[in-house]
């Protein structure tokens, strides 16, 4: 979907949107307003986030080796581990009060919201992070947001180990 209304992403896709500006992604899932065009385009945000979230990781668990499933971000930066969730490695024991875990694109703006004070950095980074452990290039356009989004992409993608 392009995007038909407002002024600061007007004639962008909305995939780009979702993976380039999550602040605004935020701003318009918590608009309430059932008037003129945002209602499609909080309905195709959601149906894009549902998708992203639905994307594995490309990455393996930092201590077994197995498919991340997880990250572990510590609290109010954007250092993470991969994890898998299976096993219990010493860095989740040792470091457990200062970890938030989650793998899914709300849970990550309301880590920015209670760890790193709404900053639109990061959320912006957060997401993006999220995404390269997904698949998608480091650098990115609308091209490469709507082959992200794309069904097939998530197969054809390389492994991403870091």
């Amino acid at each position: 979907m392009i995007i038909s209304a407002g002024r600061k992403h007007k004639g962008e896709p909305a995939e780009l949107v979702v993976l380039s500006d999550p602040f605004y992604v935020k701003q318009l899932l918590d608009f309430r307003n059932p008037d003129g065009p945002m209602p499609l385009i909080r309905q195709d945000f959601l149906r894009l986030i549902a998708m992203f979230d639905n994307k594995k990781f490309l990455t393996a668990c930092r201590n077994c080796l197995q498919p991340a499933k997880l990250l572990a971000f510590y609290k109010g930066t954007l250092f993470h581990e991969s994890w898998c969730s299976s096993c219990t490695p010493y860095w989740l024991k040792a470091y457990e009060g200062r970890l938030d875990i989650f793998c899914d694109y709300i849970s990550a703006l309301e880590y920015v919201d209670d760890y790193c004070f709404g900053d639109r950095f990061c959320y912006r980074m957060i997401i993006r992070n999220m995404a390269k452990l997904k698949g998608l290039p480091d650098k990115f356009g609308a091209g490469e947001a709507l082959d992200f989004f794309r069904q097939d992409y998530c197969t054809s993608a390389r492994a991403v180990n870091f």
